[in-house]
């Protein structure tokens, strides 16, 4: 049959005051509401209410993460909900997004699908009445048995948008939850859960469209060309501003970690006096030379037209032999060389702005010279850090914009 669903809760009204707008969503003809989990409300929070105040409503989550719960925690969140609502709760699960997971909850965002298929098979388990000890790919599980009976089946959809979920979801769950489609391509995508079941058993598909309330269609493209471009899966006005507040705090992050490099080096140099290698200098500037050449030609001009020498490049040229020499015999003095674990960190970080990060960290790792650039890196933040904690430091209030440079403080 085809049902017809809600998200909750709504937006701008506290929790407690949308009892009659759910009440109303049945008289629609609505039979199901379906919630999510960003930076507002729980999944379960609004499902539990829901549960109260329209008994018949069937009551979804899209989705759940599947990195923010532990397994226990999560069969016991999952069986209260049905318990309360005995055949009418329906679990969404989901990898979520590393805004989520990893900025907020401070868990690393790896392995997605082997981190949803762990969940759902320990879920399996757990939620039949089994004492549940294994091993679950990324997590294990020793001695665990829920202690609130599930009467009725809960069926477990996975949220999903690659093929690949697609057929875990066929394979191994009761259906998906997909989004950014419209009603038509859903039969597109609908096949390749379907042909993934085992037994030949038809799966659930739900599918979250977003309808915007306005005639002015061009102003619901650009938003929805929008939010794609930030990659925010969901596409809710919640989780593009989540997107943006995090993108907005990691510019900030590298904002003053350049600062306070720069006040670092320069206090270096100030206060170390030491004579310059002649070759070592004009060596420099003539590199900086040629790579000022190479850009130059590259933004079009004529090789016969670029007229520099070594000396337009000499200051500077000494300024970096200078910090070059000053910073390998504090490193090599200090022991502040890059350790494994700070590459593999900034090597993550990276790797959390593709779409397959796992793969970029491997392909980081396959060859030691692809992260020297991540050690040159690591090697700066303990130099900086080494400087502050030296030095005499002073906090000094500004703004945002005259932090980036928008304007002065």
């Amino acid at each position: 049959m085809n049902r017809y669903g809600m998200t909750i809760p709504f937006d701008g009204v506290p929790l407690g005051e949308q009892a009659d707008w759910i009440r109303e969503l049945v008289d629609l003809g609505y039979t199901d509401v379906w919630s999510s989990e960003a930076n507002g409300a729980d999944a379960f929070t609004p499902l539990v209410l829901a549960s109260v105040w329209a008994p018949t409503l069937r009551l979804g989550s899209a989705i759940v993460p599947a990195f923010t719960r532990g397994p226990a925690c999560m069969a016991q969140s999952i069986a209260s909900l049905a318990s309360a609502a005995p055949g009418r709760a329906v679990l969404g699960l989901g990898t979520s997004s590393n805004v989520i997971v990893e900025g907020w909850n401070g868990i690393p965002f790896e392995e997605p699908y082997r981190q949803v298929q762990s969940m759902l098979r320990f879920l399996r388990q757990a939620m039949a009445g089994e004492k549940v000890t294994g091993d679950f790919g990324r997590f294990s599980v020793r001695g665990f048995t829920l202690g609130i009976p599930v009467t009725e089946p809960v069926p477990i959809l996975i949220g999903a948008l690659r093929e690949g979920m697609l057929r875990l979801a066929g394979r191994e769950g009761d259906g998906a939850i997909i989004n950014w489609l419209s009603a038509d391509d859903v039969s597109t995508v609908a096949p390749i859960v379907q042909r993934a079941s085992v037994d030949g058993s038809p799966k659930e598909i739900v599918a979250r469209i977003f309808v915007a309330p306005t005639t002015d269609r061009d102003l619901v493209m650009r938003y929805g060309k929008f939010a794609i471009a930030f990659g925010i899966k969901s596409g809710t006005v919640l989780d593009l501003r989540a997107e943006v507040e995090s993108n907005l705090k990691l510019e900030l992050k590298r904002k003053l970690e350049g600062l306070l490099k720069d006040q670092a080096m320069k206090g270096l140099r100030a206060n170390t006096q030491l004579t310059l290698p002649k070759s070592l200098v004009d060596l420099e500037a003539v590199q900086l030379m040629r790579r000022m050449a190479a850009n130059l030609e590259q933004q079009g001009m004529k090789a016969d037209d670029i007229k520099l020498t070594p000396d337009l490049f000499r200051p500077q040229a000494e300024e970096r032999v200078a910090l070059g020499l000053i910073l390998g015999e504090l490193v090599r003095k200090e022991g502040l060389q890059a350790k494994p674990e700070q590459v593999m960190s900034m090597v993550k970080d990276v790797a959390q702005t593709y779409e397959q990060p796992e793969a970029v960290v491997r392909w980081h790792f396959e060859k030691p010279e692809r992260l020297n650039d991540f050690e040159g890196l690591a090697v700066e933040r303990n130099v900086v850090d080494w400087v502050l904690g030296k030095a005499q430091v002073k906090d000094v209030p500004t703004t945002f914009e005259a932090l980036m440079g928008n304007k002065p403080a």
